[in-house]
């Protein structure tokens, strides 16, 4: 069982003792939002609550501490707690403001908020999405245009000369697995097998710590070049 959920039933309670506190003593300005103001009862009740909530927690988090000293983790708990008391200041805070720069009474403001809280959580889903949608296509497009994957299509089409070209540039900027692999067939299949056969070592000691396949198929790759730099007798020229 993590921390976390050890300390979880403290904070719900403690966050049950946080809210009927401040529904029973703030002002009805900062409970404008959530549909104030409250009559004496209502604030009594909330206190009542609040300090039910307050002993619970306290009776828990001794209980829990008890069984297991270790079950707290102290930043953690005060990261949530301060995390809690700074979204209850803002919301009530916000409240305060709202309710007196508006002066809309608490029914209506409180609609109005919560209209706006939706719009602001469907403007985020949004942002959230188009963004994601922008890294994803600036992902695609940049492993579009990397040099392997461009030296690979030149390769396929049979511009090994092209494909040499990108290699040797890219390779002045940073050496990686595909694009070294690339050049070394590009020098194989051009007739400049002394060059491919001096990229050959690096490339079976995988020297660039790159895993982008499986070992079986890395080593065909390496065949097949090997292949290339040495053909056979009655394959050569």
């Amino acid at each position: 069982m993590t921390r976390s959920f050890r300390t979880f039933p403290c904070l719900i309670c403690y966050m049950f003792a946080l809210t009927g506190v401040c529904f029973a003593v703030l002002p009805n300005d900062a409970l404008a939002i959530f549909g104030g103001p409250l009559d004496e009862g209502t604030r009594r009740i909330a206190l009542i609550s609040g300090v039910v909530s307050l002993v619970l927690g306290i009776l828990l988090h001794v209980l829990i501490y008890r069984i297991n000293p270790q079950a707290f983790d102290v930043r953690e708990f005060r990261f949530v707690a301060v995390g809690m008391g700074c979204l209850f200041f803002l919301l009530f805070g916000v409240s305060f403001v709202l309710s007196r720069a508006t002066g809309l009474p608490a029914p209506v403001l409180k609609q109005r908020f919560a209209q706006w809280m939706i719009g602001a959580g469907i403007g985020l889903m949004v942002g959230v999405v188009t963004l994601l949608a922008f890294l994803f296509l600036f992902l695609y497009v940049r492993e579009k245009l990397s040099a392997g994957n461009r030296m690979a299509r030149l390769i396929s089409a049979g511009d090994f000369a092209g494909a040499i070209r990108v290699g040797e540039d890219a390779l002045r900027n940073k050496r990686d697995y595909v694009t070294v692999f690339n050049l070394a067939s590009a020098y194989a299949q051009h007739g400049q097998r002394q060059k491919a056969a001096e990229l050959l070592p690096e490339l079976e000691a995988n020297v660039f710590g790159q895993k982008f396949t499986s070992p079986e198929t890395q080593q065909q790759m390496l065949d097949r070049l090997r292949a290339a730099i040495n053909p056979p007798p009655d394959v050569g020229s």
